[in-house]
């Protein structure tokens, strides 16, 4: 069975100072970590703003239209192909005439 020396108060074992050290080093790393992040965060999303598009088709009319260049070279960049024919997800209705 182990059995723990209990230190005088005011008095800290080496390790408990060591350990207490560690913390406030980690606690100010964990800071330079977060404000570097913040930096390379802001520098990244003003290289590559653009104009808002808030709801369907840009705006409240419905328009589509934006400022914003497009590309002058526009090319296919994916296809999708079904493996099976699209099923209905319910009977069609009956012919009313």
């Amino acid at each position: 069975m182990f059995t723990t020396s209990r230190s005088r108060k005011g008095s800290k074992s080496p390790i408990g100072e060591l350990m207490s050290n560690a913390s406030l080093h980690l606690k100010g790393s964990n800071i330079h970590v977060a404000f570097i992040s913040l930096l390379i965060g802001c520098v990244l999303s003003s290289t590559v703003l653009a104009e808002d598009w808030p709801t369907y088709r840009s705006d409240c009319a419905r328009s589509g239209v934006t400022s914003e260049a497009v590309g002058s070279e526009l090319f296919l960049q994916w296809r999708y192909i079904p493996t099976h024919i699209p099923k209905p997800a319910w009977p069609m209705p009956a012919n009313p005439y």
